[in-house]
């Protein structure tokens, strides 16, 4: 009897024995599996890390090669309109976008001062829309807080200044207008000021010369600011009970838009 139970401790010793072997077994193998798996991950996430500055390389590859080739596209308009154009000294190039105007495809660019001054929305800048089927410069204004004083040209300095900028941009244009009315025109521009350090309107003031042209049933103007400076140009202009043509020169149009 006692030997049965010495028998039966030792059989319960050796079980309880294996048991605990083929846990450990057991645990020893998670174990492996998770420390497997933890590395697997760690070198999956060590070479996404890796990989990140080449992907951002071949986005700045395709970006760039994007830009190159709007900067393809647009640059013969640019090259015409620089023809007849003369940029104000001080200004360099900020935007160029695709956009339509009267349902046709335009270009339409934008000058900025490379100084940074008054930069920006309703500030100075000297913007142009050139049609792209046939590089017509379809306007340009010039916004620049030097003309919100000075003397402004009379009805008849204006139709002469008018005549020969139509003359060079749009030759033969001039004799098919009618003339509808000669008069003052203010647009407003928000610059700094350099005393209180902050924004303030100035009004930018020209003599309009208006016009519409019959064949088309359209409408075309100039205006010419002081120093005999010509700062709106614009023409196809549709109007039926208001402007209906966009107004891709005018802050004020596109700060709503």
């Amino acid at each position: 009897m006692k030997f049965e139970k010495k028998k039966n401790k030792r059989r319960f010793i050796i079980l309880l024995s294996t048991v605990t072997v083929l846990g450990l077994m057991s645990f020893g193998v998670v174990y492996a599996k998770g420390s497997a798996t933890n590395q697997k991950k760690n070198e999956v996430f060590g070479n996404m890390e890796n990989y990140v500055p080449g992907i951002n390389m071949e986005l700045d590859k395709v970006n760039m090669e994007q830009e190159e080739k709007v900067e393809k596209e647009y640059s013969k308009a640019l090259e015409r309109a620089l023809e007849l154009l003369s940029i104000p000294e001080g200004y360099t190039l900020k935007d160029v976008q695709s956009q339509k105007q009267n349902k046709a495809d335009v270009w339409v660019f934008r000058y900025e001062k490379a100084s940074g001054q008054n930069n920006g929305l309703n500030g100075e800048h000297y913007s142009f829309v050139v049609d792209k089927n046939n590089n017509k410069i379809l306007g340009f204004m010039w916004m620049d807080k030097k003309f919100s004083t000075g003397e402004l040209p009379s009805k008849e300095e204006t139709k002469t200044i008018a005549k020969a900028l139509l003359d060079k941009v749009e030759p033969g244009m001039f004799a098919k207008l009618k003339n509808l009315w000669i008069d003052k025109h203010d647009e407003v521009i928000a610059v700094k000021d350099e005393k209180y350090n902050e924004s303030v309107n100035l009004t930018i003031s020209g003599t309009k010369y208006k016009c519409y042209l019959a064949e088309q049933d359209n409408y075309a103007w100039v205006i010419v600011g002081p120093g005999g400076n010509v700062i709106t140009f614009e023409q196809g202009i549709i109007w039926n009970n208001g402007r209906v043509t966009e107004k891709w020169l005018h802050d004020s149009w596109l700060k709503n838009k």
